[in-house]
């Protein structure tokens, strides 16, 4: 067969050139096929690894806020909490207070049953801490043996005193957790100021809630 308009020399030399670029074409046309589904893969494994990198994003903020041992928010994010409370308060001309709690013999039964009995005991107190506090309470791990909690919204600064005395109650049953043969009492001491009564600052309530745990430290001693 010959193609029209060719007569048999010339289609004996342009046949080769014609079929070697239809080749060339074909061969073209599965490279550009093969392209576009390379440059297809590509696009998901980016779509895929931009999801990673946005998880380990949410991951690193998570853990820069929350204490990897008790799930609490950590020291910076609590003294952000006051800040909120304490516009709002001034605003609303309400009264919030804070209140200190630190562990007296944790520190201890760390030493004597190892660090990770005391990370559980940590975790288990802060379930506790969590169960007597509102929704609208702020409780976090400010020190490695203390933690703070902010209570928004009191009804007066009496009012504050009840609440410490709620707290206490976290401490009232043995801490059984994996690898104590048996359960164990945590003890701690109490600090609380209240706002406006004993300051209108993180520093100045701070020196306050420190000052009422020392003498709680002292009536222990005593």
């Amino acid at each position: 067969m010959t193609l029209p308009g060719l007569d048999g020399l010339a289609y004996l030399i342009i046949g080769p050139i014609l079929a070697a670029a239809i080749g060339l074409i074909l061969w073209l046309r599965s490279q550009v096929s093969r392209s576009n589904r390379t440059l297809a893969q590509a696009r998901l494994e980016l779509e895929g690894a931009n999801n990673r990198l946005m998880q380990f994003k949410d991951q690193a903020a998570l853990l820069s806020r929350t204490d990897p041992v008790t799930g609490l928010l950590v020291r910076h994010v609590v003294v952000e909490r006051f800040q909120f409370a304490l516009a709002l308060a001034r605003r609303q001309d309400t009264v919030f207070g804070i209140v200190l709690i630190q562990l007296a013999n944790c520190e201890q039964l760390a030493g004597q049953h190892g660090a990770g009995i005391g990370d559980k005991l940590l975790s288990a107190l802060s379930t506790r801490l969590l169960a007597v506090t509102r929704e609208v309470d702020t409780v976090g791990r400010v020190r490695d043996y203390e933690f703070a909690v902010l209570l928004s919204s009191l009804r007066s600064a009496s009012n504050l005193d009840q609440i410490v005395s709620k707290l206490r109650t976290a401490f009232d049953a043995p801490f059984a957790v994996p690898g104590l043969a048996q359960a164990v009492h945590l003890t701690a001491n109490f600090g609380s100021a209240s706002y406006p009564q004993d300051g209108a600052s993180w520093a100045t309530m701070l020196k306050a809630a420190d000052e009422s745990l020392r003498l709680s430290r002292m009536q222990v001693r005593a």
